[in-house]
């Protein structure tokens, strides 16, 4: 059975005779493991699997984008704030020697 694509018919177990639809993993009478079913199941579960793991990397990308332009922003606002504090440090150093010297270093 190739996954998602193939038709459902009805089988008959080997061991209990039990009639059943070939997309069980097993005979739901005796629980004989029907091969074909089994293996479309775990393919079936393993592309699940797949598309959550998808959806997961995108979601996961989606918020670390997200996170990382916060904190770009933060970073350049915090910069701006210590060079201000910077230069009006300065600017009132020298308007201070200006004020006591009469000139500026």
């Amino acid at each position: 059975m190739n996954r998602k694509t193939d038709k459902i018919y009805h089988i008959r177990c080997t061991s209990c005779g039990g009639e059943y639809t070939s997309d069980a993993a097993a005979c739901p009478y005796c629980g004989t493991i029907y091969v074909a079913g089994a293996e479309a199941h775990y393919m079936n579960k393993l592309d699940d699997i797949r598309e959550d793991m998808e959806d997961l990397n995108a979601l996961a990308r989606q918020e670390t984008g997200a996170e990382l332009k916060s904190a770009m922003k933060k970073t350049l606002i915090t910069v701006l704030v210590i060079v201000g504090g910077i230069a009006l440090l300065i600017g009132v150093f020298y308007l201070i020697n200006f004020i006591k010297w009469g000139f500026f270093l």
